[in-house]
This record gives structure tokens, C-alpha cells and sequence, in this order.
């Protein structure tokens, strides 16, 4: 079992405050400060200090943050591995994913492993490519689905599959349906985009982003759109040019809604990762959500 010095020093971190860790504890703020004193008295050393914003990791404590999260992860590691061994049916799986790779594959993916343990509840969050990763590293996640490459050594990765976006228009845009070899003709045009996130920057969106600067896009040109629904939509109703994934834009295009303009330059997108802790437990059911994954490649 994890410590409950290990335990309040996570969930003050989490937290922020005292006040919060003592909610998620479900203890007294009282008591959440004399467990995080003890641990300081033990290392020697002040964990947190204070900011305007809350509590805030000092360097010992960033040193200690890594090995708490492991200790965690272990233990619910050996808490599932248990559970299986003794065959007591649910427990949970959870799986971490970019919100914009969480498509129709990834439901199928969830509907397969639904089907072969029912008793298992999934738990899906999702982040950008390095929250995803870090899920993955403090055992929140037994899998994660991001467009990084981890370097951590306690991680291991393999390569999914390589997705390709597509330009999408309003059906009566002037090029619907035709070839484009550069982007000249269309440079002027207004385009959707994702903001702009540094954390993102191995992603398809910003693939596109980069292929837009390199054709002198003016940038007013590039409309933020924080959601691929939202690119969706507005690319149907005229309002500009996006970049899509494939099976993000197959239902609007096989409804009349949307039309493609066949891309024929450098192909946009980015390589999609699985990522998994290397001394992580995968009991049947995640090995089963794996599986799934890397035998499920999204439809071109």
C-alpha cells in the first residue's frame, strides 16, 4: 500500500492546497499539514512553498514527485494484477488520448474491448501529446495515444500509424473535387486551424500550420478553431478551408455536406504513437484495449 506520507504529498501537488488534498483525502486540513510536516522532517528538506496561486513544488520536492508517482502506479499495478490472479471480474482500464486522434477507430477500439470484458469499467481522458505521456508516466493511464515520441526510459512506444489529413471545402467551392499541387490559388483563402500550442507541435495541425507558413499564408488568414467539430461545420458552411482527418470528414463528404480538394504536394500529417510504461501491469483487459489498438488503424 502507498504511504499516506507518499499519498498527502501527491494530493497537495495535485491539489494545489491544503484545503483541496484534505477533500480528496477525506481528511482534516489539520491532519494533511502534520502528515506533509512529518515527510518533510524525514527528507530534510521543504517539499512545497507558497505562492500566490497555492502550494507549489520546491526542488526537493520536484525530486520526490517522480518516485511518489511510481510508488502509486505500483501499487495499483499489484492492486489489478491481484484482482485478475484471484479472478474477481471489472476493475478499471484507464486510456489516455489527443482529443483530436479520438475518433470512429478509437470507438471501435472501445466497443471491441466492451465487448470481450464486460465487467470493466474504461476510463478515457484526454490532453495534448504531453499530458498524455505524463498520464502515462504517474500510472494514470495503462496506455496512452499521442503523436510524441517518449524519451523517458521507464516508457516504450510503438508506432501506430501514420495519419494523413485532407482538405476539406463548401461543396460549391471553385475547387471541390479538383487537384492542387501548391497553394497559391488558395492562399488568400481563410483557414481552420487549432490554436497554436507549443506542446503540440509534433501534431497533423501543426504540420499544416508549417505548410501554410512555408506557402506565405498571411497569418490574419488562419483562424483559431479549437475543435474539430467546430472545423468541421464551419468548413460545410463556407467560412474556410480546413485540414481534417480522414474519418473525421467521411460522414459530412459521404452527406453532400463537405467536398475534398485532392492534395497532391507533401503529404500533411504525423506519425501516431501507443505509449505504455515498461514495468507497467497489463492485465487481460488492457492487454485486450492494446490489441485492439494496434490492430485497429483508423480508415484513409
Amino acid at each position: 500500500m502507498i504511504s499516506d506520507a507518499y499519498s498527502t504529498f501527491l494530493a497537495v501537488h495535485e491539489a494545489g492546497t491544503i484545503g483541496g488534498a484534505a477533500h480528496a483525502l477525506h481528511l482534516s486540513q489539520p491532519a494533511v499539514s502534520r502528515r506533509l510536516q512529518t515527510l518533510e522532517a524525514e527528507v530534510g528538506a521543504p517539499l512545497f512553498e507558497r505562492t500566490r496561486r497555492g502550494l507549489r513544488l520546491t526542488s526537493a520536492g520536484e525530486v520526490l514527485l517522480p518516485h511518489a508517482e511510481r510508488v502509486r502506479a505500483a501499487h495499483r499495478d499489484a492492486t489489478q494484477a491481484l484482482a485478475d490472479h484471484l479472478g474477481e471480474p471489472g476493475g478499471a482500464v484507464r486510456l489516455s488520448i489527443v482529443g483530436s486522434l479520438a475518433g470512429r477507430w478509437f470507438s471501435t477500439v472501445l466497443a471491441n474491448v466492451r465487448a470481450a470484458h464486460p465487467a470493466v469499467e474504461l476510463i478515457v481522458s484526454t490532453g495534448t501529446s504531453r499530458q498524455v505521456i505524463a498520464q502515462v508516466a504517474r500510472g494514470d493511464a495503462v496506455a496512452g495515444i499521442s503523436y510524441v515520441r517518449p524519451v523517458d526510459d521507464d516508457l516504450r512506444s510503438c508506432s501506430l500509424f501514420d495519419e494523413r489529413l485532407v482538405l476539406v471545402c463548401h461543396p460549391s467551392h471553385p475547387l471541390a473535387g479538383e487537384r492542387l499541387t501548391d497553394l497559391e490559388q488558395v492562399k488568400h483563402e481563410q483557414w481552420l486551424l487549432f490554436p497554436e500550442r507549443a506542446d503540440q507541435s509534433e501534431s497533423s495541425d501543426a504540420a499544416a500550420r508549417r505548410l501554410l507558413r512555408a506557402h506565405a499564408v498571411p497569418e490574419h488568414r488562419i483562424r483559431p478553431i479549437d475543435s474539430l467539430s467546430a472545423q468541421r461545420a464551419l468548413a460545410a458552411a463556407g467560412y474556410g478551408l480546413a485540414f481534417l482527418p480522414p474519418e473525421a470528414a467521411a460522414d459530412a463528404v459521404e452527406a453532400g455536406q463537405l467536398r475534398t480538394i485532392a492534395w497532391a504536394g507533401e503529404p500533411v500529417g504525423a506519425a501516431v504513437h501507443l505509449v505504455t510504461r515498461r514495468s507497467g501491469y497489463l492485465g487481460p483487459a488492457a492487454q485486450a484495449a492494446i490489441e485492439s489498438l494496434t490492430g485497429t488503424p483508423p480508415a484513409e
